[in-house]
């Protein structure tokens, strides 16, 4: 017994020792912590180091409530206006190009500095971070390229992790105020299902997909503790996601098989696919928003539009290879229904539907990476490949006005 104890305080001390050491560097060292790990923090923890570090924390979010939202949607994050933003990002992004700081207009949108203080715009993008641009420069969007070829005054609102009600709150409280001509509501096929469901989820139930509670306690004082559960929570979120839903890819780009979606991100958009092709969900889902945004084109002089901006495997769909052949098949015929439906149901709801799909089946077959390999958001020759369509697209519009 007396070994027993000896060799159980020698643990513990040993523990105590590991931990103090930890807490000492990480403390001293608080750049050794990865964002990915100080990002699952406890807020009263994650706020004041990220703070020290320079990056952006909730401080620098602006919060729309449900009551503000005006619609009875779920509490809206948008960025103060003119403050830094620094993402997140893979290596292979990184490598692949990724711009990680951008600085917010003085509205709080990711625009050029020549589109701040703007009192009027032609047209008016609305959409989340693909139309916001994730990872690429303001001025790399496609909003802001379709502005540089065609003269015309564009203003970008888009926001990442919105979905179309929030879309619509953002143009009512920023862009009608522009007198815009045209407003572009760009509906992204990977994850708009699934924001249309959390909005109608909240207004049901109140209860917020995003909101996270985060272990407090110790947890949200020591930095080794919370070190070791953030990334053990880590650990095994990644572990899930390799034994779950099997998203991963591969293309070919320039003649190269190139992996896509490496981390196996985005999940949400098989189930949806598996659910609409079970009869569980129905793409009726969209008329609601898309009748809003028609009603609101109507009642302010603008011309609405629509397009359906394409998941990396739709972008690449004449070389794309699924490491689950059954998922490929699932997500395939999602975007093929949403994309007809989209268009077949343009002139019963008062929109112009814009289709940008045929254009990147025809550009990727040579050229640079339309796609970042793990944020599988577009890069900037994404961008330029929707701008490619839009901008005459556009003009040919407002000549017809």
């Amino acid at each position: 017994m007396p070994n027993a104890l000896t060799n159980a305080a020698v643990v513990l001390v040993s523990v105590l020792v590991s931990l103090g050491g930890a807490e000492a560097l990480l403390r001293g060292f608080p750049s050794l912590i990865g964002i990915d790990v100080l990002h699952r923090f406890h807020e009263d923890l994650r706020t004041p180091i990220a703070t020290r570090l320079g990056y952006p924390t909730v401080k620098d979010r602006r919060v729309l409530s449900s009551e503000e939202r005006g619609d009875g949607g779920p509490p809206l994050h948008i960025y103060h206006p003119g403050r830094r933003h620094v993402a997140l990002a893979d290596a292979v992004d990184v490598a692949t190009g990724a711009v990680l700081e951008r600085q917010m207009d003085d509205a709080g949108f990711l625009n050029p500095a020549t589109g701040s203080g703007r009192a009027s715009a032609d047209v008016i993008m609305i959409g989340d971070s693909f139309t916001a641009g994730d990872l690429v420069a303001p001025k790399d969007t496609f909003a802001a390229r379709i502005e540089q070829q065609t003269g015309l005054m564009l203003y970008n609102l888009g926001v990442g992790g919105i979905g179309p009600y929030e879309e619509l709150v953002l143009l009512g409280k920023f862009g009608l105020a522009l007198e815009p001509r045209i407003v572009v509501m760009n509906i992204y096929e990977g994850n708009d299902l699934r924001d249309i469901l959390v909005y109608h989820k909240f207004v049901s139930t109140g209860i917020d997909r995003k909101a996270r509670k985060r272990l407090g306690g110790a947890f949200a004082l020591s930095y080794a503790l919370a070190y070791l559960k953030s990334s053990v929570e880590l650990m095994v979120k990644r572990f899930k996601k390799r034994t779950k839903i099997d998203f991963r890819y591969s293309v070919e780009v320039d003649g190269v098989r190139t992996p896509m979606n490496v981390t196996n991100n985005d999940t949400d958009e098989v189930r949806h696919a598996r659910r609409i092709a079970n009869g569980d969900l129905g793409l009726e889902l969209f008329a609601e928003p898309l009748e809003a945004f028609a009603g609101l084109a109507a009642e302010h002089g603008f011309i609405a539009v629509v397009t359906l901006l394409p998941s990396a495997h739709t972008g690449y769909i004449d070389s794309v290879r699924f490491e689950d052949r059954a998922v490929g098949r699932e997500v395939a015929a999602f975007s093929r229904a949403l994309r007809s439906w989209l268009a077949g149901n343009a002139a019963r709801i008062g929109y112009r539907f814009i289709d940008v799909v045929p254009a990147f089946h025809e550009r990727v077959k040579s050229g640079p990476i339309a796609f970042f390999p793990a944020n599988v958001h577009f890069t900037r020759d994404g961008h330029a490949i929707v701008a490619g369509v839009l901008g005459p697209a556009l003009q040919s519009l407002l000549a017809g006005q």
